[in-house]
């Protein structure tokens, strides 16, 4: 299963981009059905961006203490959408749609990278060795076709523990083709 997580970028907005961020998250949650406990947080977080969107507006009119005012006001609305972000990455329980639905953005994981595969003819006619990079923890789903064009078409030789496997049957003189799947705790990966 795959960890949803919640991402605020918010290092680099603005006192104002700030404030729009948060109408979005609060609209977001508004009526959310998908997430009636982080919506339940959204009184809070409106008091906070109003309190933002007022020192904003007080600074522009060059009233003294203004910008520390909005600094300060700026704080209390990124922790208060880090607050409600950790619930409804909570209440979202690993849902990237309901997630997605509260206004926040999600860290996507990083493919990974290709690994190296090899086959070559085995010691015996109709076997063919195949191997693929070693990763800990992990087992592996070994599968050949013959028409690769077709994915009814492929077939399980073998699950297995090991980053090797000797198929064994084949027919002579055919073509085939190999492929890998690695199952790690975090999921299984792409074939």
């Amino acid at each position: 299963m795959k960890n949803v997580t919640v991402v605020l970028n918010l290092n680099n907005l603005s006192p104002l981009q700030h404030t729009l961020f948060t109408d979005v998250v609060i609209n977001s949650l508004t009526g959310n059905t998908l997430l009636p406990n982080s919506a339940a947080l959204v009184g809070i977080l409106s008091l906070s961006n109003g309190d933002l969107k007022s020192a904003i507006n007080a600074s522009a009119l060059g009233r003294i203490n203004g910008t520390s005012d909005v600094e300060a006001k700026q704080r209390e609305v990124v922790r208060g959408l880090k607050w409600v972000g950790a619930s409804v990455e909570y209440e979202g329980n690993n849902n990237e749609a309901t997630v997605l639905s509260s206004g926040f953005d999600i860290r996507h994981a990083k493919p990974s990278a290709l690994r190296s595969f090899k086959a070559k003819q085995g010691l015996h006619s109709g076997t063919v060795d195949l191997e693929t990079k070693r990763v800990d923890n992990s087992s592996y789903i070994w599968e050949y076709t013959p028409d690769p064009l077709n994915q009814s078409n492929w077939i399980q030789a073998s699950v297995s523990m090991q980053s090797k496997c000797t198929i064994t049957g084949l027919t002579p003189a055919l073509k085939y083709w190999f492929r890998v799947s690695v199952v790690m705790p975090t999921g299984q990966q792409p074939h």
